[in-house]
């Protein structure tokens, strides 16, 4: 198999997120740990830790708005990072979730924070 890299144009707009099944069988997978930093810089003041159950981006991205107090009609508007790493770049978390129990740690910031993001749906 060969590997082609390609360019992918970048958009203002945020990428939707893959929506959940209808199938609730996140009782079956395992559990991970899930760390929210706030800012990116370490913990601090607001950092929230949390056990979640499942792969969807989509409803991890609600069960953190909930844990944070944001209302279900801004909660749309957060976009949430993953960083590789201690030293690694924050990269917006647009995918469903592997299924590794490593403790994930993520940020998250609104979406109209002047952020580039990928286009996937450009041809």
């Amino acid at each position: 198999m060969r590997w082609v890299v390609e360019p992918v144009p970048s958009s203002e707009r945020i990428p939707r997120l893959p929506r959940p099944t209808r199938l609730h069988l996140s009782v079956l997978l395992p559990s991970r740990v899930v760390m929210f930093t706030g800012n990116g810089e370490g913990l601090c003041a607001n950092a929230v830790s949390f056990t979640f159950r499942g792969r969807s981006v989509y409803r991890l991205r609600n069960e953190l708005a909930s844990r944070l107090g944001i209302p279900g009609n801004v909660s749309n508007n957060l976009v949430m990072y993953v960083r590789a790493g201690r030293y690694g770049h924050n990269t917006p978390l647009v995918v469903n979730l592997s299924r590794s129990r490593e403790t994930l740690v993520i940020t998250a910031s609104p979406a109209n924070g002047g952020l580039r993001y990928p286009d996937f749906d450009a041809e």
